[in-house]
């Protein structure tokens, strides 16, 4: 398998800036995804990196070696597309090894590496059924194994599970995730679901207008955003804004929102905890901001003392199962809290939420860049 290399890589279509400069390295064996909101240069970077789109500057390598102007079959790629791509005429043993026969191998080394991949794959027994004959999941499986008969340096997979069912999307998430643990492959991956992203990833990679917003693992990009993009755009329900004003008083940031006024500690306390990155970054916690808060790091109370505590009203609840899900009015604000799927509040009642010191974040207000990083 092999390293990915980009530097300064960008791409334009006429006036239309589809990514600026790129610098990202992906380790051999590691498994990267990209992604964002369509439009924000994450196919885009895969097209390149197969060759199928040119760069308009900067240099990608691959395994060491310059690839800018090396043809796409002479890079050592399989590529897995979202619309699986398989000849309907062809058996699934046709399909998976016919990459192999166009490059002229031998027809009892092809069979082997199409028993290999079907058994790992667990369709050894769908060999001789042509593709109507199968179910999306295992269309995809046939997909995956004509990649991996290759044995090719990096995998690419264009949102390979985006047309399966919802059940089967998180069947096939942790399939692959397993399968691309036992071949050790190099893997850039694609697609605008955070959850494939967050489950599957040795490192995610958010981009946003052809920009690289943040790299990082799973739960770095998603316990320490960079910006107010990267904190909305991860996590179901999202993070919660509140335009405030902040200032200090005393030992305190006072958070003043429309609505209601959040103290934050900035010493020391058990009892009410603020995370290390607030109080290493009080100094720029001034003037305009917005506040974000995810909503499992809300606390919901009946309680009549509201001291300490933010006054609101229960608008809706969403039962989800195993979670409920509370939209909270204080004031002109809407809030959004979850909470165990055992507790649960009727809409209309009176209720006060504590924030998570802990897990608190301030934005810059015109940036949007974390003031607490």
């Amino acid at each position: 398998m092999a390293q990915i290399q980009y530097k300064n890589i960008s791409k334009r279509f006429g006036s239309v800036t589809a990514l600026e400069a790129l610098n990202l390295t992906i380790e051999d064996k590691e498994f990267v995804t990209l992604v964002g909101p369509s439009g924000c240069g994450k196919s885009t970077t895969l097209n390149i990196t197969a060759g199928l789109e040119d760069p308009s500057g900067g240099e990608l390598s691959i395994d060491g070696r310059l690839v800018n102007a090396v043809p796409p079959g002479e890079r050592d790629i399989a590529m897995v597309f979202q619309s699986y791509a398989l000849y309907p005429h062809k058996t699934v043993r046709e399909n998976i090894g016919f990459g192999l026969k166009m490059r002229k191998m031998d027809k009892r080394e092809i069979e082997k590496r199409v028993q290999e991949a079907a058994t790992l794959l667990d369709i050894a027994n769908l060999l001789d059924r042509k593709p109507r004959e199968l179910s999306g999941g295992q269309r995809q499986r046939v997909a995956l194994g004509r990649a991996i008969t290759r044995n090719p340096k990096v995998f690419l997979l264009d949102e390979p599970l985006s047309n399966l069912d919802a059940k089967l999307r998180v069947q096939m998430r942790a399939e692959l995730k397993l399968l691309f643990d036992r071949i050790q492959g190099t893997v850039l991956y694609v697609t605008h679901d955070q959850a494939e992203a967050m489950t599957m990833s040795d490192r995610v990679v958010i981009m946003n207008h052809g920009v690289v917003q943040q790299v990082g693992t799973p739960l770095e990009v998603y316990n320490l955003p960079n910006n107010d993009f990267v904190a909305g755009f991860l996590g179901s329900p999202g993070m919660n804004f509140l335009p405030c004003q902040l200032s200090h008083q005393g030992d305190h940031v006072l958070a003043q929102a429309e609505s209601f006024t959040w103290p934050v500690p900035l010493v020391a306390d058990a009892a009410t905890p603020t995370a290390a990155r607030i109080l290493n970054n009080r100094g720029q916690l001034q003037g305009k901001a917005i506040l974000g808060i995810r909503p499992e790091d809300i606390t919901l109370t009946v309680a009549d003392n509201p001291s300490g505590n933010i006054p609101c009203q229960v608008t809706l609840v969403e039962h989800m199962g195993a979670q409920n899900i509370f939209i909270i009015q204080a004031g002109k604000q809407r809030i959004t809290a979850t909470a165990d799927a055992d507790f649960y509040l009727a809409p209309g009642t009176n209720v006060n939420i504590r924030l998570n010191n802990a897990k608190l974040h301030f934005f810059d207000g015109q940036t949007g860049k974390n003031l607490t990083l």
